[in-house]
């Protein structure tokens, strides 16, 4: 279960960003993954109801749910969110988010450059 909570955000990445996602993201199957954690596990099915991950376990051996959006990620790999640990936040970096999200960093650890209090909330 430690494994599916540090998957999630990077399912969440590529799935939950999409207009299509958005909608469906209550019911959504990964299936025959390789997930990344610190040892990796081949062909694995993750199963998502609502913003949380359900079950993972080796494909074929969990059950899929009926009306369920089924995602056959053979060859695709799912990772925690990645982290950039050095990060300056200023106003304009609002524009570098979506290369952020797009390269797996969902989180960042604010060195400090004085952005506005307000443009952080908003930002989170």
């Amino acid at each position: 279960m430690k494994t599916a909570r540090l998957v999630w955000l990077t399912v969440f990445l590529i799935y939950g960003f999409s207009e299509q996602g958005q909608n469906e993201a209550a019911r959504l199957v990964i299936d025959h993954v390789t997930v990344i954690d610190a040892t990796g596990k081949p062909d694995m099915t993750v199963v998502i109801m609502g913003q949380r991950i359900e079950m993972m376990g080796r494909s074929g051996s969990i059950s899929i749910p009926s009306n369920v959006h089924v995602v056959d990620a053979r060859g695709k790999f799912l990772i925690p969110g990645l982290w950039d640990m050095h990060f300056h936040s200023w106003s304009e970096n609002a524009l570098l988010f979506p290369l952020l999200i797009a390269n797996g960093v969902t989180g960042v650890r604010d060195m400090g450059n004085g952005a506005p209090a307000k443009d952080i909330a908003q930002w989170r």
